[in-house]
C-alpha cells in the first residue's frame, strides 16, 4: 500500500501514512539503559529526598514520608507551574501572557527500584491507578483547579529524567485543548458519537488490540504514532476520578497486558501514555476518559515540524495485528 492521508474523526487533524519509509535504516529506536542508580531518591528509604507526600498508599499505621509505603505522590521538585494563584494576564503587541498556574505532581509507582510498570503484580498497577483517581477527587473540592490529567513518560527519549517507575499529574484552572476537543466531539448534534465510534471499531475488528467485558484496546484510525494504542471504557464513563473497585482492577489487567504487548513489538522501546478524563464539575455524558499510548520508536523531524502533520510508518491495522499477536503473560 502506497503513501495516504487519513482523518481523525475526533480531531479532524489529518495524519500521513508512509509505511514505505519504514524500510529506512534506524526506524526504530535503540535499546533504553534502564539502570537505575544507587541515589535514586524515589526508592524507598530515601523519602527525605522528596518534597513532603500529598497522598500515600501505605502499609499499616506507618508515617507520612517513611518507609512502609507502596504508592506515594509528591509535589514535583521542578513544576511546570508556579501556583494556583490566579493573576490577571497581561496584553502585548506580539500576543497575550498569562500566568501559569496550577499543581503539577509525581507519583512515585513503586517503593523498589524498579523502571517498568509492566514488571509489577497486577494489584500494585491497580494500586496505581487508585492513586490517580484519589488524588484526582481530592483536587476537585479545592476551587482552583477546575481538570487534572495524567502522564508517564517511560525512558530517555520520551522525555523521563529518573528512570525509576513515576507518573506525573498536571492539575489546571481550565482543560486542555485537546480535551475540548474530545468534548466538542461527544457534544456534537449525533447521537452518543463515543459509544459509535467504540460499537464501529468492535464490529470491523482490524484495529482491535483485545476487548475485555469493561475495556477495548485498538489502534485509532488515523494514529499519530506507529503502534499507538487507545484504551477505552465500553461504557459511558467520562470521569476517570468515579472509577469503581472493579472498574479500576479490570483495567489495572488491561493496561498492564497491553504494555507488555507493546515491548514485545518494539524492543523495549520508549513511550508515553496519557489519561484524559472530563473536567470537574461538568457533566459531559457522551465523553469516555481514555488513556492514550503513544510510543516513541520514530522522532520529529523536518517533515512534521515544517510540514505541520504527524508522519506514521505502521498502519494501524497492521500494527493491531503485530499486537495481537504478541503473546503476553500476565
Amino acid at each position: 500500500m502506497g503513501a495516504v492521508w487519513r482523518r481523525d474523526v475526533i480531531s479532524g487533524e489529518m495524519v500521513l501514512f508512509a509505511p514505505d519509509r519504514l524500510r529506512r535504516p534506524n526506524a526504530k529506536s535503540e535499546q533504553i539503559d534502564w539502570r537505575i542508580s544507587e541515589d535514586d531518591p524515589f526508592a524507598e528509604g530515601q523519602e527525605h529526598q522528596t518534597p513532603h507526600e500529598v497522598f500515600a498508599i501505605r502499609h499499616g499505621d506507618t508515617a507520612p514520608d517513611t518507609p512502609g509505603w507502596a504508592v506515594r505522590v509528591v509535589p514535583n521538585k521542578f513544576p511546570v507551574f508556579s501556583g494556583t494563584d490566579i493573576n490577571a494576564g497581561v496584553e502585548h503587541q506580539s500576543g497575550d501572557e498569562l500566568p501559569a498556574t496550577g499543581v503539577h505532581e509525581v507519583i512515585i509507582e513503586c517503593p523498589q527500584r524498579e523502571s517498568h510498570l509492566t514488571r509489577l503484580p497486577t494489584e500494585q498497577v491497580r494500586n496505581v491507578l487508585l492513586a490517580y483517581g484519589s488524588r484526582m477527587s481530592q483536587l476537585s473540592r479545592e476551587g482552583t483547579i477546575r481538570h487534572v490529567f495524567i502522564f508517564k513518560n517511560h525512558g530517555r527519549f520520551a522525555g523521563a529524567s529518573l528512570l525509576h517507575a513515576h507518573s506525573q499529574l498536571m492539575g489546571q484552572a481550565e482543560a486542555p485543548p485537546i480535551v475540548r476537543v474530545g468534548l466538542n466531539f461527544a457534544n456534537k448534534s449525533s447521537p452518543e458519537p463515543f459509544t459509535r465510534l467504540i460499537q464501529f471499531e468492535v464490529e470491523d475488528r482490524s484495529r482491535i488490540v483485545q476487548r475485555s467485558s469493561r475495556y477495548v484496546v485498538l489502534c485509532p484510525f488515523a494514529s499519530r504514532f506507529p503502534y499507538e494504542m487507545w484504551i477505552l471504557p465500553q461504557w459511558q464513563s467520562s470521569h476517570f476520578e468515579r472509577v469503581t473497585d472493579a472498574e479500576l482492577s479490570e483495567l489495572a489487567e488491561t493496561l498492564r497486558d497491553t504494555l507488555r504487548r507493546l515491548e514485545i513489538i518494539t524492543g523495549d522501546a520508549a513511550w508515553n501514555f496519557v489519561l484524559h478524563s472530563a473536567p470537574f464539575h461538568e457533566e459531559h455524558p457522551e465523553y469516555r476518559w481514555q488513556i492514550r499510548i503513544f510510543p516513541r520508536i520514530t522522532g520529529l523531524a523536518g517533515l512534521e515540524l515544517g510540514g505541520g502533520t504527524f508522519v506514521n510508518l505502521v498502519l494501524p491495522e497492521v500494527a493491531a495485528e503485530e499486537l495481537r499477536n504478541a503473546e503476553s503473560t500476565r
